[in-house]
């Protein structure tokens, strides 16, 4: 079986003048993405919408290459911190704010289902958007105390896109086996 993964990636970096930026790149195996896609075209669309509903600068977010501001600081979509007008800390907490409610919209759940004994349960928990671990516990009832109590009892695995990807599927295929965290 092929393995699957994205294609491209969205990052944050700081820059040299401690600007945050987002970048749509090729998927790297070992950098940190906010989010994933297939097609550069999906996340160059993600992130117009991200530009557009946060009012981000398309300049650096490396959408526009013009040599001086970008074209929607014309229109007052962007505040002028291409050009110098905007300073570093009201861009960043904008930029930030954009961050924060990206993450609260990532999945946080447990996937249920049996064990390798008859009274036992496996667990696979996945945590803001991330594959965390998996393990086995007892009962169901083990869940009803949040993730706190459950991640103590797993084996920590590195998260990619591909095992997300399968974990995902199978929650969309099992949805009585999904419980929310």
């Amino acid at each position: 079986m092929k393995r699957y993964e994205h294609k491209y990636d969205l990052y944050v970096f700081e820059d040299q003048n401690g600007y945050l930026r987002l970048a749509i790149d090729k998927h790297k195996t070992n950098n940190k993405s906010l989010q994933s896609f297939n097609s550069l075209l999906e996340g160059y669309n993600f992130l117009n919408q991200l530009i557009e509903k946060y009012q981000l600068c398309a300049k650096l977010c490396y959408l526009q290459k013009t040599a001086t501001k970008c074209t929607a600081h014309d229109n007052g979509q962007c505040f002028g911190v291409c050009s110098g007008i905007e300073t570093v800390a009201v861009y960043n907490k904008r930029l930030n704010n954009a961050l924060a409610d990206l993450q609260s919209l990532q999945p946080s759940f447990a996937l249920v289902d049996d064990g390798r004994e008859a009274e036992e349960l496996s667990c696979l928990v996945v945590e803001n958007g991330r594959f965390y671990g998996m393990g086995y516990f007892k009962d169901k009832t083990y869940l009803a105390d949040g993730l706190a109590p459950i991640k103590n009892d797993l084996s920590i695995y590195q998260s990619n896109s591909y095992i997300l990807n399968l974990i995902l599927n199978h929650a969309a295929e099992f949805p009585q086996k999904l419980y929310k965290l």
